[in-house]
């Protein structure tokens, strides 16, 4: 429960950071549909070089110069707001469990420090992370009641495409240790592309569950309130 004179301050910065957090997030969706396009170049590319399209040299280095830095500034500004999409998310993570916890949810399993913490033990980040979120999902919709609250299978599903996604992104790692030719870089692209796919799917998920507990604690939030003034 937050002190009386730190709520005010609290629930402030909390709604800042989920308005970053979805500003960040609509950003990784133009970024992963620019990085789309520029996959499917590149395949169009090397497509094209193995047909035997291209028969000035020259014309081939500069394409091939021009593709590379193409992907690699994409690459790099796609890593770069990942970065600040997940950070801002725990975060968010941390004091949103402080707020389900300051609207009367008790008995928590997890705390706000160790709902951040699940995502960063490896192997345990493999599913705790799903039942800490599914837990805040709870509280925030009925925080004196939330042992009895159940979620659906979209919580679910949307672990499942993460999980997919650490699969991709391993194979996508590992075609591209082991060059092996034209063939091969096709591959690698074709893996990059499944996994900005689900990039999407997984940021828009994050979207609405974001959404989803800000709503539902504002709105317990402002019950309470009016219980108060009662």
């Amino acid at each position: 429960m937050f002190p009386t004179p730190e709520k005010e301050q609290a629930w402030s910065r909390h709604a800042r950071l989920a308005s970053w957090l979805k500003i960040s997030i609509v950003m990784t969706f133009v970024l992963s549909t620019a990085g789309i396009v520029s996959n499917w170049w590149e395949i169009q590319f090397i497509e094209d070089l193995l047909t035997g399209r291209f028969s000035n040299p020259d014309q081939v280095l500069f394409l091939s110069a021009s593709s590379d830095h193409r992907q690699g500034v994409i690459g790099l500004l796609q890593l770069f707001v990942h970065a600040v999409v997940w950070i801002f998310f725990l975060r968010w993570l941390y004091w949103s469990s402080r707020c389900a916890e300051s609207l009367g949810a008790k008995e928590m399993t997890f705390t706000p420090a160790r709902a951040v913490g699940t995502f960063l033990l490896p192997i345990f980040n493999l599913w705790r992370p799903y039942i800490a979120i599914n837990e805040l999902l709870r509280a925030s919709r009925s925080p004196r009641r939330w042992k009895t609250v159940h979620n659906g299978a979209t919580l679910l599903l949307w672990w499942m495409a993460c999980l997919a996604a650490l699969y991709f992104s391993y194979a996508a790692i590992m075609l591209s240790l082991v060059p092996n030719g034209l063939p091969q870089l096709i591959q690698v692209n074709v893996t990059s592309v499944s996994l900005q796919m689900l990039a999407i799917i997984i940021y828009y998920g994050m979207y609405l569950f974001v959404s989803e507990v800000e709503r539902a604690q504002r709105v317990e939030n402002l019950r309470q309130e009016a219980i108060l003034q009662l």
